[in-house]
């Protein structure tokens, strides 16, 4: 299933356990923006990416929606960086021939994912903390059962998932759309 938590980020469940996220980002490329979204695993691993729009060159920084292009960024940490030629690194991707700036945009719009899910989860996490500290200093008799964490972040009923998200939810661990 999935959850929408903002306005540009899902979170696919399988079994009620939370498998990754959708997460759409725009980032600056060599012909404007380049819309894309980035499926990022709990741990912060991407596990996809697949570009919407774009304005590259033909031939060139078009080829950021090839599946050779956007495969090197599967199971890489979002801390990545783009290199020319090959790469000696885990957390490296080749940048396409003649059509860098267009590579470290999508590498830029990655990381900017990774950020917003971040930021997007810490209040969550925060305010889980707090409960659990001041839950822990109460006499045993007042501690209160803990809720599942998933009611900590917002729930909205199942909605009709947009295609490009089925298609990279369909990358993190075989989602079901």
């Amino acid at each position: 299933g999935f959850d929408k938590l903002t306005d540009t980020i899902y979170e696919g469940k399988k079994n009620g356990e939370t498998v990754g996220y959708c997460v759409t980002v725009s980032a600056n490329g060599f012909g404007g923006k380049i819309k894309m979204i980035v499926g990022l695993t709990p741990e912060d691993k991407i596990e996809g990416i697949e570009i919407l729009e774009h304005s590259e060159t033909p031939g060139l920084g078009a080829k950021s929606t090839s599946a050779e292009f956007e495969n090197q960024f599967r199971g890489k940490n979002s801390a990545l960086s783009v290199v020319k030629g090959k790469t000696d690194s885990e957390d490296e991707v080749s940048a396409i021939t003649g059509a860098t700036i267009t590579s470290r945009a999508v590498a830029n719009g990655v990381r900017a994912a990774s950020d917003e899910l971040k930021k997007a989860l810490m209040p969550h996490r925060t305010a889980m903390r707090r409960s659990l500290s001041s839950i822990r200093k109460a006499p045993p008799s007042q501690r209160p059962i803990l809720p599942p964490i998933c009611r900590a972040a917002p729930s909205l009923p199942e909605l009709p998932p947009h295609k490009w998200v089925r298609i990279v939810l369909k990358k993190i661990a075989g989602v079901r759309a």
